[in-house]
């Protein structure tokens, strides 16, 4: 048993020394993500499966953690889950798994959804909620076509929406969202078309969540279901 911990905090330990020497590279386009791994306001969980309750349990408890003290981190600040299987191999299959995954902890979180958030992924001002904390949710995997979310690990990463509304109030985000348009750009050829058209908003999250193309206007059903208010 001390063998297989041992084990798992080694591949623990490598998959986030690849994870950093990613994004840390010099052309990664999230400019916010590299600030956290430069700074070090970052938290990361290693967990075994993707979609499974026994990762749910552990990310919800590690997440609910972060939800407590991000505010007190300073900078930009994430939260990554990275996932030990790797065999997710279509864009397909991901984007149902993390749905499923949000659909699980959302089903077990005792909080209230965000206010300043819609719970309707069909709503522009959709955000996936927990322990009362929006997320932008950034999905990660081997078989990603945007170059920027593929990874050796299948991975989510949580980036509180405070940090958005942050921007916008201080007109930083059409800035901010330009930079980071510039660089996909410059990452992959072409900017992500599942990207809002402007920084003046966030809208439509639902769609950019698995990093599988759904460009604004494209039909997409999200399989989420919120729980209603009466549920809460």
């Amino acid at each position: 048993r001390r063998e297989r911990a041992a084990h798992v905090l080694q591949r623990g330990e490598a998959a986030h020394d690849q994870l950093r020497a990613f994004i840390l590279g010099e052309y990664y386009p999230c400019i916010g993500a590299r600030a956290a791994f430069t700074e070090g306001s970052y938290r990361l969980g290693f967990y075994k499966h993707l979609a499974h309750i026994s990762s749910v349990a552990a990310m919800g408890r590690d997440l609910k953690r972060f939800v407590g003290e991000y505010a007190q981190i300073g900078g930009y600040t994430t939260f990554v889950a990275i996932f030990k299987s790797t065999q997710i191999t279509t864009e397909e299959q991901f984007e149902k798994l993390l749905w499923t995954h949000l659909q699980m902890m959302h089903d077990h979180d005792v909080e209230k959804w965000d206010p300043h958030y819609s719970s309707n992924p069909d709503d522009a001002n959709f955000a996936f909620s927990f322990h009362g904390e929006a997320f932008f949710v950034v999905g990660m995997h081997p078989g990603a076509s945007r170059f920027s979310r593929r990874f050796g690990y299948t991975a989510l990463v949580f980036n509180p929406e405070s940090q958005i509304r942050h921007l916008q109030e201080h007109g930083m985000l059409k800035r901010f969202a330009g930079v980071v348009r510039e660089r996909d750009t410059l990452f992959q050829g072409s900017p992500n078309p599942s990207l809002p058209v402007d920084g003046g908003t966030t809208g439509g999250e639902a769609r950019v969540h698995s990093g599988k193309s759904h460009p604004t206007g494209s039909e997409f059903r999200c399989p989420f279901h919120p729980r209603t208010p009466a549920d809460k």
